[in-house]
């Protein structure tokens, strides 16, 4: 009987170094698109926020029979939902549940809006009778890419509008 010699299956070093320099280039090639990617779904996240804030605050008029207002700070990339206090009207102060905190936009995003300033600010106001006062809010990140909230008529919610509507094709 003859011995049999042992044969080696590991990889060498150099054949491991080779799949690590593969892998370099490949990941330097798909980092700036999975940066691209993060920053377009904070933008969609905050116009959905907003969108939803505003929802909440058409509801609540109606339920609780007075005015919710969201505030908007286009210079300091902010924006809340108050109500008006039943005690005192023209009054708002934050509501009391999650959506009563001040939010503010990620860094290098900013925010336009076609609501006039008023002495205390901007806002919209959502009235007990479901109405609602009509704007467009534009938010754009730091790459230019833009998302527009907007409510067509007094009586419809504040929505995030499509890319096709937008004027911007996919």
């Amino acid at each position: 009987m003859s011995a049999r010699r042992p044969t080696n299956t590991a990889f060498t070093l150099l054949e491991l170094i080779l799949v690590l320099v593969i892998l370099a280039i490949i990941v330097s090639a798909v980092a700036p698109s999975l940066r691209s990617f993060g920053v377009g779904r904070s933008r969609q996240d905050m116009a959905l926020l907003i969108a939803q804030l505003a929802r909440h605050g058409k509801d609540e008029a109606v339920n609780e029979g007075h005015t919710y207002r969201l505030n908007l700070d286009p210079q300091h990339g902010q924006f809340s939902l108050t109500a008006e206090t039943a005690e005192s009207p023209d009054v708002f102060v934050p509501i009391s549940n999650d959506f009563g905190r001040t939010y503010t936009l990620p860094e290098g995003m900013k925010m336009d809006t076609d609501v006039p300033r008023q002495p205390d600010g901007w806002h919209i106001d959502f009235r007990p009778t479901g109405r609602c006062d009509v704007a467009t809010i534009q938010l754009t990140d730091k790459l230019g890419q833009q998302v527009t909230i907007a409510c067509p008529s007094p009586t419809e919610s504040y929505s995030v509008v499509p890319l096709q509507q937008q004027g911007v094709a996919r």
